[in-house]
């Protein structure tokens, strides 16, 4: 009654379908997830390298030019002087 073909087609199971495609899609989304963190640890990784040379390689000099900066000197003249 019913030939090879049909009974076969009638019997696949979604999770048969397309493994093939679905299973190069899981590889391109891994290597895309892969590349994304690899951009994120590499832009944390320059912004702390350069906090840190900022902070502990350059703080002394910036610390005294900050404070050489931030001090005023005013004179007060006697009145009538």
């Amino acid at each position: 009654m019913f030939s090879d073909r049909t009974t076969k087609a009638q019997y696949y199971l979604p999770d048969e379908l397309n493994t093939e495609a679905d299973a190069i899609t899981e590889v391109d989304f891994h290597w895309k997830v892969i590349i994304i963190y690899v951009l994120v640890i590499g832009a944390f990784c320059f912004l702390f390298l350069s906090v840190f040379q900022l902070q502990v390689v350059q703080g002394s000099q910036n610390y005294l030019v900050a404070t050489r900066t931030s001090q005023s000197q005013t004179e007060q003249l006697a009145p009538g002087v």
